[in-house]
């Protein structure tokens, strides 16, 4: 959650979410973005987040096709367990990206 307001702009998690702390230094090194104020904050933690939704993507598209080739291997047997498993890791994903 992120509170912004006149002069100021509060992150705060749960969970063990990936830190910020980046952000700040890009923006510190930025003035004139820093110079748009609580709304450039805004705008920073959000494209950290959304950069970071991109590599989750990136990651089940990678366990999605090693997952394809194992169970089109024609030595090796299907993994309903590991399907079942990537398929609760995209709801999830879901879940997360939906809100």
């Amino acid at each position: 959650m992120v509170f912004a307001g006149l002069g100021f702009a509060i992150t705060v998690r749960h969970s063990s979410a990936p830190p910020l702390n980046g952000v700040r230094t890009e923006l510190e090194a930025d003035p004139h973005q820093l110079g748009h104020g609580p709304a450039a904050v805004l705008h920073a933690v959000a494209d950290h987040v959304v950069d970071r939704y991109l590599e989750v993507a990136d990651a089940c598209q990678i366990d999605i096709e090693n997952l394809e080739s194992e169970v089109f291997s024609p030595h090796c047997p299907v993994d309903a367990a590991r399907i079942y498993q990537l398929k609760r890791e995209l709801l999830e994903f879901r879940r997360a990206v939906g809100r």
